[in-house]
């Protein structure tokens, strides 16, 4: 059985692929090729079994259509991008990262 949030984060997917192909008009062009989640995570910090959690990492799913997919997450005072790239679209994840400053 599938946890609530596996549910949501499928039902979130699933829209996200339907609103990708949605015809906007008659040049029947893509709404968006790049999409931006934002995690916001505690400001203080976490332990698991003493040692304090360095990281929060996130994931942002790229769908069919969407170039690019940028997961935005802070923790206790930073702030990380976790960029997904489809390869065809973005071939030089590489050149995008050394854009970031």
């Amino acid at each position: 059985m599938k946890s609530q949030a596996m549910k949501s984060t499928l039902l979130v997917c699933g829209l996200l692929a339907s609103l990708v192909r949605f015809d906007a008009g008659a040049l029947g062009r893509l709404l968006f090729n790049l999409g931006v989640s934002n995690v916001p995570g505690p400001q203080q910090p976490f332990y698991l079994l003493g040692t304090r959690l360095r990281l929060l990492s996130c994931v942002a799913p790229v769908a069919d259509g969407v170039g690019l997919t940028i997961g935005v997450a802070s923790y206790y005072g930073t702030i990380g991008l976790f960029p997904t790239a489809c390869r065809t679209i973005v071939p030089d994840t590489a050149f995008l990262a050394g854009c970031v400053n």
